[in-house]
């Protein structure tokens, strides 16, 4: 409470990355921390839209993804 705001610009990706993470956020021993990460992630080779599965991968975020059925 009472901290400043949190601004960042996405405006320092240097490659064809489309995802970022921003921040990252934490409860460490019941208090909520909040770490700027500032991160752009790449897709893999061949994935143009697998970022944010890249993001859960290097972060061990769950996101629980699963197939769909398409459109």
């Amino acid at each position: 409470m009472n901290s400043p705001p949190i601004e960042m610009t996405l405006d320092g990706c240097t490659d064809n990355s489309r995802d970022a993470v921003l921040a990252v956020l934490e409860n460490v021993n019941g208090e909520l921390v909040v770490r700027r990460e500032g991160t752009f992630v790449r897709p893999p080779a061949g994935q143009p839209g697998g970022g944010v599965m890249e993001i859960a991968r290097l972060y061990n975020w769950d996101f629980g993804f699963q197939a769909g059925r398409g459109k």
